[in-house]
Formats: C-alpha cells, structure tokens, sequence
C-alpha cells in the first residue's frame, strides 16, 4: 500500500499537492479544511473531492503511527457514481461462468467494447449511427473466502478443525475427523473438511513441513460471502482469513409512513419469593419458554422469549421491588412482533409464602402495516409472506423456489418497516433481483371428484370468461392444463400445480399470475368424464387482491446492496446531453467485416458479407462479389488490438480509390485516385483499441 507524504496539520493546497502525487495515482482533487468538533476535541476536518476518479472510490487509507495524540479517520460523505453497468459472461447453458471453470489463460480474457448511438445518419465508413467510443470493460474476479491454517513447528500430535454456523438460520456446529501433525496433506485437509454438513467444497494448499511448521491455504469453493473462521483444536496453531468472500446480498424493505408503537407489558411479582421458576406462553398459542428464575436478569428474560418462535426481538428491563421479598418486575418492549401483541400467560412454579406473578399492558402495540406481500426470482414465486415475516420465513420461502439454491436471511426493525438482507451463500455471479409484489395472487382450486367402484375417465373442459379451452383429458397434466389456460387470451400467466389422489380423481392448484386482484371463476363442463359419480368442481381458495400489503401509504422494495461476481464492468461516455443507445460488442479475433457491394458508391445493401481475415487481396480480372467484377465497392470495419507495447505502421496498397478512417477520424481520402499506396504511422499500447474503417472501390481494369 501506498502513501502520501506526512500531510499532518496540512493547508488546503498542501494536502491537495499530496494526494496528486503520481505515485498514488488519484489524479486531481480538490480539498476543503475546515473546523470540526469530534468527540468534544477541536479538530481539523478535510472533504476531499475525487475530480480524474469516477464512480465509487475505495476509502483512503491513514497511517497514523506518527501520531503522538489524538486519531485520524476516513468515512465516505457522498458516494461517487460513473456511467458504468455490469456484464455478466454465462455459459449457453445459461449457468455463471465461475473462475474455476474457466480453461487456463482464459480466465477474464472475454473483451467487452461498448459504444453510444444516436439516430442520426453518419458520414462514410463510419459505423452506422455512431456516436461516440466508450472503453473496454474491466474484469472483477470471483472473490472466494480465503483462510490460512498454521501450525507451529515441530508440533506433534492431533487435531481437529471445526466450523460454526450455529449463529446463522439453520446453521450447525461441525468437528473434522482427527488429522495427525506429521502425516496430514493438503488433499487429507480437503476431504476432512468436505465431510463436514456445512461446507460444500474447498481447495487446499500446503506449504512447510512439519519440522519447519506447516501452512495450509483454504479456498472455499462452495460456500460464498464472508464465512465464519474456521476453529483448530489440539495443537498450538491458529486460523486467519487471508480473503473475506464476496457473494450478491439483496434487501427487501417495507415502508409506512408512520412508525409502530410497539407493545409494553410487565410481568410482576409479589408475595415472599424464595426460588422456583415460570414460563411465559402467549394467549392463543399453545408453545412455552423456557424455565426462567424468579430472579432472571434481564438478559435471561430477553433469551428466554426471543428463543419463542412467536417473537422475534424484545428489549427487557428489570426492576427491583422488594430484594428481601424477592420480587421483581420486568417490563418488556416488544420489537418484533408489531402491534397488538397477544397478553403474556404464565405458568408459575415459584416458591415461597403466597408467590404470585401477574401479567399488565402498558402499552397497546399499534402497527402503520399490515396484510402479506410476495416474493419473485427468476419467474417463480412464494407464497403470501406476512408484512413482518420472520427471517426464517423469508428463507424457507425463497429456497423452496428451485432457482435458488441457498440463502441466508438477516431481519431488521425500522420503526416504520422491516429490512430483510438476503445473501446468496451458494449461487455466483451478479444475480437477477428479487422482486416484491404487494398484491395476493387469485388461486383457484379444480378438483375432480366420484370415480368409485367405477374409476374416473373421459375428458372435460374449462371456461374463463366466455372462452373456453380444448377437451381435457380426466389426468392432464400441470403443464398441460398451464398451456391450455395460457392459450386463452382472457388470461395471461398462471402457475399450475397437480396432486394425485385415488380413482382416477385429480386436484390442479391455478394460481393467476397476470391478473391481478379478485378475478373471474373458472367454470368446468364436464359431460365428457366418465366413472361413477363423475364431477368436476372450482373453489376459489385464495381470493386475489391488488393491494395486499396494507397500512399508511404501504410500500416494498428490493435493492441490491453488494453485485455478485465475476463480472465485468464496462463505463460508456457522452460529450453532450441526448438520447443514445448503448452498444456492448463482444470482441473476437478472426478478421474485418467486410461488406461487398454492387455499385461504386457503398450504395444499398451488400451483396456479401463476411468476415475477413486478412485483407490482402489481387482480384485482378477475376468476381469480387458472386457477379460483379467491376464497379464494385468495399467497406471493411473493425478494431485492431496490439498484443505487445511498439509502434506499428499500415500499409495500404489499392486500385482505384480508398479511404481510411482510425478512430472514426477520416486520414486518408484518396476515394477519386486510380491507384493508393499509403504509409500511415500509427503508435498504440498493449490493449489499446484501434477502430478501423477500410473503403475501397474497383472501377475498369
């Protein structure tokens, strides 16, 4: 890393002179200084702004060994942002192309080129439309956690490594086998691990002996975002993390325009307490806590009830009324749920003379939201989720849908809403967004009924506002009926699930995805199905509506709070304000375009193009185009990219007339001449991009 020169106590222009130095390579900014009060301490407060960097800038870093007093800090006051968007190489499969996959050498090498376009007609051999050059995109590698294991020389004997997830959902506390000091190899580390629940894969590498100590590098390969440390137990070693993972994290928000008024209770006790315990249930919920002493601290309390799958966090505080009593009350603030919290029921098993516990609301918990919302990724959705959805619900949602794999759920209170931050653990790359829906989708339920002694047959079909679909067969499929149901122009998307009963009898779930709201009923027509007692029914089991998620100016949204890689980040520029489109060229050797016409003046369309190699042709009297010789033009375009650091001169060599654009700036215009040799100089850098258009035409030999 890097430094500027001691700038302590720095004027404006000094610190500015120092932060340009060529070595830290910002380039130009600009500095305030001004007064600031921290901490009660008068300090100096600089604001940097960043001029030559675009987007958002990684936070300087101080060193501040050479402080005698005081600290120095650095926090980002505005966030930067460029032109910039990601590109996001897939296979044809469709699955994110991870580095470890990637054939050696090839890792990152895919060349994005992106360019502005505007409507406007452009002059002769250039691009059509054209507007202006943007860069080629940069590479962001796959950021795996990465933690070193090391084991101090000469150790002997064995040990174990574990890794503890216990603190996230579902998560589990897991042991290695024994491994021994003297014989373990980076292979034997790696299947040790790989038998653990919670890791998926790892690589591993080694380095040292055991005489000299040993060195084991731990990539994981199947678990992404920062992870927690591994634990090494037995010998003296010890587990740092060299890397902290990178994965996509998204944040669902629900918003109202008011704040909650969370609900108070307290729970009191009286009479002469000597011991025992109580546990606390909710009214109309039969689950209990856990045992909590008639003395608990506050803390006891709080674990006790956030252990409840019915409450989700609580601030509890605890108040001494008679210490030779024994008596105490705890005032509990409940967080998570909101609103009007069910009255606390307790269960007492205190001892002592007449012990009583008696259970007051203080406050009546009020709620600006109500009502359920829904969740979407990649085309498949969840079920209803409640507007204050436990994080595990929010997760077991999600991983029930088959395009994700694994994702771990944090839930916060905003006083008004609710944020859930949802990291993907298992799946890579700059994933597609979640997407909220405040609405309740329309269900509907068809179910065939009879079928005994005699089982069900025969067909039948289904109706939707005055269009009906084809015959059905008694067992159509879920695709099936799904494509029948699509096929009417009364109704857009639907999800259909089928479950198998007895007698041929069927049940299809229909779930209207487009119209939103309470929608029409299906009606069956089933004088077709056969089998005793044949009947087709409809149930509305779901009514839909189009503003589910209720309260004061309701709201949900999601938001990307870190991109998942690899990626690439391409940045595009405008000299001027307009409307453009955006062009990303993926860039492959193989040659220039080349576009073949019939005519001398690039006029129409082309009869032929194609790709070209190298341009290096001697036609003499021979076909330029399938029948044209003569009065034939030629328009070659493409880029030029120098695979070493030097200077390089073209040649051009033509009959009858050329010009030449680099970089969209016409050099040569010979277009009237009978004959062109031309020498143009040209001086480009290792992955610089050289933008040629080649015009040449072919008059009478």
């Amino acid at each position: 890393m890097k430094y500027s020169e001691n700038i302590l106590s720095a004027n404006e222009s000094y610190f500015e002179t120092a932060l340009e130095s060529s070595s830290l390579g910002i380039g130009d900014v600009h500095v305030t200084r001004s007064n600031a009060t921290i901490s009660g301490v008068l300090s100096w407060q600089y604001t940097v702004t960043f001029v030559a960097l675009d987007g958002d800038i990684d936070l300087l870093s101080i060193n501040s060994s050479s402080l005698t007093s005081g600290s120095a800090s650095v926090a980002e006051f505005l966030k930067g942002q460029a032109n910039e968007f990601i590109i996001e190489p897939k296979k044809a499969s469709g699955a994110v192309v991870q580095d470890l996959d990637s054939a050696s050498g090839f890792k990152g090498k895919d060349l994005f080129y992106t360019e502005l376009w505007n409507s406007d007609a452009s002059g002769p051999g250039q691009l059509p439309n054209w507007y202006q050059d943007g860069d080629l995109a940069t590479y962001n590698s796959v950021e795996y956690c990465i933690q070193k294991i090391a084991i101090a020389s000469g150790t002997t004997g064995n040990f174990t490594l574990t890794y503890d997830t216990s603190s996230r959902l579902n998560g589990t506390y897991a042991t290695t086998s024994s491994l021994s000091t003297m014989y373990v190899t980076a292979y034997g580390l790696k299947l040790a691990l790989e038998e653990l629940s919670n890791i998926e894969s790892v690589d591993v590498t080694s380095s040292g002996t055991y005489s000299s100590g040993l060195t084991f590098s731990v990539t994981f390969t199947g678990n992404f975002g920062a992870l927690p440390t591994l634990g090494i137990h037995g010998v003296t070693g010890s587990v740092s993390v060299i890397q902290t993972g990178v994965t996509e994290i998204q944040t669902i928000v629900t918003r109202a325009d008011t704040d909650f008024v969370p609900e108070v209770q307290t729970i009191l006790t009286s009479g002469t307490i000597t011991g025992g315990t109580f546990k606390i249930n909710f009214y109309g919920h039969t689950e209990k806590s856990s045992s909590i002493a008639y003395d608990a601290v506050a803390t006891s309390v709080k674990s006790a009830l956030e252990s409840m799958s019915f409450v989700g966090s609580v601030k509890v505080t605890r108040t001494t009324i008679s210490s030779s009593s024994g008596t105490y009350m705890w005032a509990i603030t409940f967080l998570d749920p909101v609103g009007d919290v069910p009255t606390m029921v307790i269960t007492s098993s205190l001892t002592g003379t007449s012990p009583t516990v008696t259970v007051a609301e203080v406050t009546k918990g009020t709620s600006s939201l109500g009502g359920t919302f829904v969740l979407s990724y990649m085309g498949q959705y969840t079920n209803n989720l409640a507007f204050d959805a436990s994080a595990q619900s929010v997760k077991d949602e999600l991983e029930a849908l088959s395009t994700v794999t694994e994702v771990e759920v944090y839930k916060e209170d905003l006083y008004n809403g609710h944020k859930w931050t949802v990291t993907f653990t298992k799946q890579l790359g700059n994933l597609p967004a979640i997407v909220a829906y405040p609405f309740q989708y329309e269900i509907q339920t068809i179910s065939t009924t009879g079928g005994s002694p005699t089982p069900l047959g025969g067909s039948f079909y289904l109706t939707y506002m005055n269009e009906s679909t084809n015959v059905l067969s008694f067992d159509v499929s879920a695709a099936g009926l799904e494509a029948a149901l699509e096929s009417l122009s009364s109704i857009g998307n639907v999800d259909v699930n089928r479950v198998v009963s007895t007698n041929g009898q069927y049940t299809w779930s229909v779930t209207f995805r487009s119209d939103i709201g309470n929608v029409d009923m299906i009606v069956p027509t089933y004088s077709g199905l056969t089998g005793s007692n044949a009947k087709v029914t409809v149930v509305e089991t779901v009514s839909g509506s189009s503003a589910s998620l209720t309260g004061e100016n309701p709201s949900v949204i999601v938001e990307e709070k870190v991109a998942g890689l690899p990626s690439y980040t391409a940045n595009y520029y405008a000299s001027s304000i307009g409307s453009y489109l955006l062009a990303v060229r993926q860039l492959t050797p193989g040659g220039l375009t080349g576009s073949y016409f019939d005519n001398q003046w690039l006029s129409g369309s082309p009869v032929i193009q194609r790709i070209d190699p190298e341009i290096n042709f001697n036609w003499a009297n021979g076909l330029i185009t399938t029948y044209g010789s003569d009065y034939v033009s030629i328009r070659w375009v493409g880029k030029l990219l120098a695979d070493v650091d030097e200077e390089f001169t073209l040649y051009l060599t033509a009959d009858d007339g050329a010009r030449v654009y680099i970089n969209h700036t016409l050099v040569l215009d010979q277009w009237d001449s009978v004959a062109v040799f031309y020498v143009l100089m040209s001086t480009f850098l290792q992955l610089d991009i050289l933008i040629l258009s080649l015009n040449i035409r072919k008059l009478l030999d």
